[in-house]
Order: structure tokens, then C-alpha cells, then sequence
């Protein structure tokens, strides 16, 4: 049977030809379509998760050999999310040759590119099923590797960082508080302070409330890391 046009396009983009191009169609197979087709991509998704999840948890412990475990999960978690799945899929327009049945083709623009981040993994599980493991990380650094190379938060901002961090250190969400505001309205000046469960605290300004919290959360990582360095 003859390579469907829209595998030579996957292949292309996320720079792997399959021995078994059918793994593939199964990979881009939505469950929208399983009435239609008899299957989807569930199953290698639920794979392709695992092998992620590995390949990132060894890149970053040798990316930062000297790091605590719990800094190595804040990075973990923010590279293995839906949202770092998404932003690879949407890489290689990867929402353009999914195989979604009717309903889903309607959907928001939102809940499609969760389907592709979702089958993103499962591409990664049909890598691995195809070649192995070498061969599904090789696709991995090339397919994460911008947010990889960004620090390892997958793009995420100091707020929801600093919440991931207390959360995998065992900790209630961090707290702020407006402490100050200066300045005319037109040009006003907020100050805020972020303090965890544990004891840490930080205060910085901003010209609104958000980016004082912005950079209060910045600065808290940044000592927290300092501190664990």
C-alpha cells in the first residue's frame, strides 16, 4: 500500500521515517474517529508519555549535575506537561494532519491543539515501537529542544514555576500580598511580597500588581536556586 500523503508530511516535520508507517496513522488517529476506523492513539499515547518521561527526566539530571531533586522535578513536570506537548506539536503544525472525526474537527481552536499535544506523545510512543529508545530521544531533543534550551520551564512564567515548585516540595501555593503603592495613577508603582509555606519570601515592584508579582515570583526562584546551587 502506498505512503499516505499526510505521513510523508509528519515524517517530514518531525525529521523520521517509519519502517512501519502504519504506527504513524495510528499516532495522528484521534479517538473521535475510533467508530470510523476501529482504533485510535490512546494506547501509544500512554507510552509515548512514559518514554518522554524518561529521555527528559536523564536530559535534565545531565544538564544540571549538581541540582537538588526538587529543583529537578520543577523542571521535570514543566517539560513533561500538556502545555510543553502542545508547544511541540504546534512546532510542526502537527493539528494540520490530524485524523479527527466530525465532532472534533468543530471544536475550538483550544481543544485542537490539546489533541495534537496529545498526539505528540503518541508519536513518541510509535517512534519507540518503530526503532527503540535511541531513536525516540534523538526525535525528542530535536522536537523539545527549543524549550529545552530555555532553561527547562517549557516557557512557563515565574508564577506558575514557583507554584510548581511548592508543589513538588510538599507545599501550599505561594502567597501574595500588596505591601505598597506609590506614585501618581497615571505612572503607579506596586510592591508585593511572595512568601512560602517554608519560610521564604521575597518583595519587588512593578507598575502593576501582576508584574510586581511576576518579578517578587522571579526573584524568590532565583534565591531559591541560588540557595540549592
Amino acid at each position: 500500500m502506498t505512503r499516505p500523503s499526510d505521513i510523508n508530511i509528519v515524517e517530514e516535520r518531525i525529521g523520521y521515517q517509519f519502517k512501519n508507517w502504519r504506527l504513524l496513522a495510528l499516532a495522528i488517529t484521534h479517538s473521535s474517529r475510533r467508530h470510523v476506523v476501529g482504533h485510535d492513539n490512546e494506547r501509544l499515547e500512554f507510552l509515548g508519555d512514559r518514554v518522554l518521561g524518561l529521555v527528559i527526566a536523564e536530559r535534565i539530571m545531565a544538564d544540571h549535575p549538581d541540582a537538588p531533586p526538587g529543583d529537578l522535578a520543577v523542571r521535570f513536570n514543566a517539560l513533561v506537561s500538556r502545555e510543553s506537548c502542545k508547544r511541540a506539536a504546534q512546532s510542526i503544525n502537527l493539528d494540520e494532519v490530524m485524523r479527527v472525526g466530525k465532532s472534533a474537527k468543530k471544536s475550538h481552536h483550544r481543544m485542537t491543539r490539546a489533541i495534537a499535544g496529545n498526539a505528540m506523545e503518541a508519536i513518541i510512543g510509535a517512534i519507540y515501537v518503530d526503532a527503540g529508545l535511541e531513536t525516540a530521544k534523538q526525535a525528542i531533543e530535536r522536537l523539545w529542544g527549543s524549550q529545552i534550551l530555555k532553561g527547562n520551564y517549557g516557557g512557563k512564567d515565574p508564577k506558575s514555576l514557583l507554584q510548581i515548585w511548592a508543589q513538588t516540595h510538599q507545599q501550599t501555593p505561594p502567597n501574595y500580598q500588596l505591601v505598597g503603592r506609590t506614585g501618581p495613577d497615571h505612572e503607579p508603582c506596586f510592591t508585593v511580597e511572595v512568601s512560602l509555606q517554608s519560610g521564604e519570601t521575597s518583595i519587588a515592584q512593578g507598575s502593576s500588581k501582576q508584574n510586581a508579582e511576576m518579578q517578587a515570583a522571579k526573584d524568590l526562584l532565583e534565591k531559591i536556586e541560588t540557595k540549592n546551587g
